[in-house]
């Protein structure tokens, strides 16, 4: 039997589905992992939660998926992953993180926004030009925060992801 699994890793938790060739759901788990509280407002949270609990995710819908259960050999013919986005995850050379990630509700980087907004030509200016400028929330501001704010981290940054599904994907 060929499945295509699904994960869909949330700001509060993980959602994982296996699906046949049919369209009919074979397996699935949601469990939800710890948030940092500050995050209704904005703030941090550390990729290896993402991590943590998709390979524990996994584990439980592969144990649905047992050959016991279902008398078959199970092949994986996909894997798909969406997820949170706008948040700045930044990987050293190791690909481990150098910080928690600013996720896509923080917009601790006002300051920084309104640089950009004045060094581009204004907030309509930048909305128009890139399709998707949301100030203090946007990426080019949150890494003009952490290299001002969190030097050290931002001299170990070798790569930057935008979304908790790209990190899972590493």
């Amino acid at each position: 039997m060929e499945v295509i699994l699904a994960a869909d890793i949330g700001t509060t938790g993980l959602k994982l589905v296996a699906v046949d060739a049919h369209g009919h759901i074979c397996a699935e788990m949601v469990e939800g992992y710890p948030v940092d509280p500050k995050l209704q407002k904005g703030g941090t949270a550390h990729p290896d939660t993402w991590w943590d609990a998709f390979c524990n995710g996994l584990k439980t819908v592969l144990g649905q998926l047992s050959p016991e259960k279902i008398s078959r050999e199970i092949k994986i013919a996909a894997v798909a992953l969406t997820g949170q986005m706008q948040n700045l995850i930044l990987l050293g050379n190791d690909d481990k993180p150098t910080a928690p990630a600013i996720v896509y509700s923080d917009a601790r980087a006002e300051k920084e926004a309104k640089a950009c907004e004045a060094m581009y030509g204004g907030p309509q200016y930048l909305k128009r030009a890139l399709g998707n400028w949301k100030g203090g929330f946007s990426i080019l501001p949150k890494a003009m925060w952490v290299r001002d704010h969190w030097r050290e981290r931002w001299a170990k940054t070798t790569k930057i992801l935008l979304g908790a599904h790209s990190y899972v994907a590493m």
